[in-house]
């Protein structure tokens, strides 16, 4: 007797889809909070404003569109501080991955969070303090979407 399991193997793959949309979804809202509490860090020491206006938190990988977030975040900077825009755009992520990134699309932004031991690095701090809440996010979006 041979079962047909074509049916079993379409809804895991729509169950994988909307995993993935309902992932995207929550962590783009989360990376949006993140955003906004990196923008107002005290650790900000800057002379134009292009770091905290450049500031930028998106998602990134499978069906994730955050290209627009790190353009808007590079014309931001590019108005306050033309010399120094530096786009780089994350390639190590696979097909099936999705990631939060925050960054600051300047020359200078490595530094500004290396130096001194990385006393004015607002990045990581950040990062750290969104990681649970992000996870949480995620979550959430993906209950949203398999309700």
């Amino acid at each position: 007797m041979t079962t047909d399991l074509s049916d079993i193997t379409r809804g895991l793959q729509r169950m994988r889809e909307l995993v993935m949309q309902g992932g995207a979804e929550g962590l783009t809202e989360g990376a949006q909070a993140m955003q906004a509490d990196a923008q107002v860090t005290a650790l900000y020491q800057g002379v134009t404003g292009a770091t905290r206006a450049g500031t930028v938190a998106y998602v990134a990988g499978a069906g994730a569109p955050g290209s627009g977030a790190l353009d808007a975040a590079a014309a931001a900077v590019r108005e306050l501080n033309p010399d120094h825009v530096l786009v780089q755009v994350v390639e190590a992520i696979g097909p099936d991955e999705t990631a939060v990134v925050l960054t600051v699309p300047t020359d200078y932004i490595a530094d500004l969070v290396t130096k001194n031991a990385g006393a004015q690095d607002f990045l990581g701090p950040t990062l750290t303090a969104h990681a649970m809440r992000l996870t949480a996010a995620a979550a959430k979006g993906i209950a949203g979407k398999l309700r």
